[in-house]
């Protein structure tokens, strides 16, 4: 008896150590999770602007996907160079698959993104840095829902495009004439098209201040961007360019939109 009680807890043993093993090796629900990235917008602007209008992904550009209000993850693009399309891969925590659910996906990465189930919080800087024929990375506030691993991203914001005919010009501010709101946190809802807007006002700035690339100078009649959040400026715009001395200031009174996925 002895002896085959001895053979009895060896062999639980080697099937204690063998189911171990096995649930070792299981996928853990959420690891290593891979997305397909395009854009939803007919004439779409987001990470970087191309030759006039064109859009790419920027290498090593980071997002934030979220499943209901408890799974969320940061997941990094797989490009190399900049791309029109790219995979992000990551990792999504306490996700557990519904089939009435859905992905919520935020660029740029943030640590102001957050997502409560139904509404997504985000935050536009007013002050961004300026990129010679672009704008800066980080910083085209786009938004993606799926209920699976393609995502078409639509974007939140627009802005203005403008150039310089002076030298040394360090700085550009534009502002609303009547204080309207074109930065800072928001809170943000999607129509039926999953088309991205404002919802509510969190910190409101009503100034977005854009520097020189390098903290130099602007360059001669080249594009450069500033992006806004969408308003309709109902007393015109300031434009305050800042030079070291002095300066220029442009000021419209004529009404305008700042529109979703446009340029003015």
């Amino acid at each position: 008896m002895k002896h085959s009680r001895t053979i009895a807890i060896l062999v639980l043993a080697a099937l204690s150590g063998c189911s171990v093993e096995e649930i070792d090796n299981q996928p853990v629900p959420g690891m290593g999770m891979k997305f397909s990235a395009s854009f939803g917008d007919i004439h779409p602007t987001r990470t970087a602007l191309l030759n006039g209008g064109q859009v790419l992904w920027d290498a090593g550009d980071e997002i934030d996907v979220y499943y209901g209000a408890s799974s969320q993850g940061k997941f990094v693009s797989l490009n190399t160079e900049p791309a029109a399309g790219t995979e992000f891969v990551g990792d999504l925590s306490n996700y557990v698959y519904s089939e009435s659910g859905f992905y919520i996906a935020v660029y740029p990465h943030s640590a102001a993104n957050s997502y409560d189930g139904s509404t997504l919080t985000v935050e536009l800087p007013d002050v961004q840095n300026g990129r010679e024929g672009t704008f800066d990375s980080n910083l085209f506030i786009s938004i993606a829902k799926s209920s699976g691993s393609d995502l078409f991203f639509y974007n939140l914001c627009g802005g203005v495009e403008f150039s310089v005919d002076e030298p040394e010009v360090k700085s550009v501010t534009l502002k609303g004439n009547n204080g309207e709101t074109l930065a800072g946190k928001v809170k943000v809802l999607l129509d039926g098209d999953n088309k991205p807007y404002v919802s509510e006002v969190i910190d409101g700035k009503t100034e977005i201040t854009l520097t020189a690339p390098g903290g130099k100078y602007f360059q001669k009649d080249k594009l450069y961007y500033i992006v806004a959040l969408p308003a309709v400026l109902e007393k015109g715009f300031t434009l305050t360019f800042k030079k070291q001395p002095g300066g220029a200031v442009r000021v419209s009174e004529k009404t305008v939109e700042v529109k979703r996925s446009v340029w003015g």
